[in-house]
Parts: structure tokens; sequence; C-alpha cells
């Protein structure tokens, strides 16, 4: 087993609150919900690609896909859509941070 390092496990956790959150989103909530929705998603993209990026030095599919989700989440300038469009990109991008997850998840065991 190799040793892990000190940051690998807080990278690995960072996807399971914004999956989570993106689940709940498919139900009717106050707008509130979905601004609140809107920064964690951007933030923790953003913090995954970029950690990502820093650790391969390349513009891969995970770097590539976090920094879109972080863009399209973005509470600055927000993206506006229907609610059934949304109903989808919320179950993809949930999606996208799971399997992200459970590679990282991998990693850390081998």
């Amino acid at each position: 087993m190799k040793p892990a390092n000190s940051n690998e496990p807080t990278h690995a956790a960072l996807w399971l609150l914004p999956a989570i959150m993106l689940l709940i989103a498919i139900l009717p909530l106050p707008y509130g919900y979905y601004t609140f929705l809107r920064i964690v998603v951007c933030i923790t993209a953003g913090i995954i690609a970029f950690k990502v990026h820093s650790k391969t030095n390349s513009l891969g599919f995970w770097v590539v896909s976090f920094a879109l989700i972080a863009l399209l989440f973005n509470p600055i300038i927000p993206v506006f859509l229907t609610r059934e469009l949304w109903f989808f990109i919320n179950l993809a991008v949930a999606g996208l941070f799971v399997v992200y997850g459970i590679r990282q998840a991998k990693k850390l065991l081998l």
C-alpha cells in the first residue's frame, strides 16, 4: 500500500457534497437553494480542476470537464436554462462527481 499524501483524502472527498446537492436539486425547491448550489458546485469543480491540473500539468478530461462545470454553474454570470434541461444537467454532473470520486478512492486504496 502506498502512503497517502495529506491532500489526497480532502481531494477525494470534494465530490460528495456537490453530488448530493445536485441530486437534491431535482426536487422543486426555493430559488435560494439553486443559488447556493451554483456556489458550491462552481467552487468544488474549480478546486478539482485546479488540483488535477496542478498534479498532471495537462488539460485532460477531468480538468476540462470540471472547468466547464465551474463555468456552467458560476453564480456571477448565471446560465439560464429550462427546469427540464437543468434536471438532466444536474443528474449528469452529479454522475461525473461520483465517477471522479470513486476513481480517486480507488487510487487511494492502491
